[in-house]
């Protein structure tokens, strides 16, 4: 039964480069949904901290950094996903109010997206064929020559004899 199994199955082609190459827009897309996703978050804590009172109550100073900075990241998100339902009141309040907030995301998102056009296009560049001209090939001539593409070359007049009137050298 094994042996039908092994039969079966096609043999398995090594994994080649290009296949393994993820696109430059999948990255694009993703840095930028996560750049939407941060500005989501600090608009959500911007209208949160003013109207809601969110964070105020002045927690003591942590000895512990990387805790705190952790459980600051954790509240960062999750009062993002807090906020979703009240997504008029946050744009509405960070547009009045700090417009700078939702200004400087959009700005790094399209930042992000220009990025990704430009490697995308020099990716395509480096990945086709040169476009420079190939050198010119020049055909032997067959029988009587008329298949040449190189032009007929002039044909050189015999310089003057030294000390002719014509002649620019002189006589030793």
């Amino acid at each position: 039964m094994s042996s039908r199994r092994q039969q079966a199955r096609r043999p398995r082609q090594p994994d080649s480069e290009e296949s393994r190459e993820i696109p430059w827009m999948v990255v694009v897309a993703l840095v930028g949904a996560l750049i939407l996703a941060f500005t989501w978050s600090f608009m959500a804590a911007a209208y949160a901290k003013e109207v809601e009172g969110w964070h105020s109550t002045g927690d003591s100073v942590s000895v512990d950094i990387r805790r705190t900075a952790i459980r600051s990241f954790v509240g960062l998100i999750g009062n993002g996903f807090s906020q979703i339902p009240n997504a008029p009141a946050v744009i509405k309040f960070n547009f009045a109010n700090k417009i700078w907030l939702p200004i400087g995301g959009f700005a790094l998102f399209l930042v992000a997206v220009g990025i990704g056009v430009a490697l995308n296009r020099l990716d395509q560049e480096l990945s086709s064929e040169p476009t420079w001209k190939k050198p010119r090939e020049f055909a032997t001539p067959k029988g009587d020559g008329s298949n040449t593409s190189r032009k007929p070359k002039k044909k050189r007049r015999p310089l003057p004899p030294p000390g002719h009137p014509g002649s620019k050298r002189r006589r030793p």
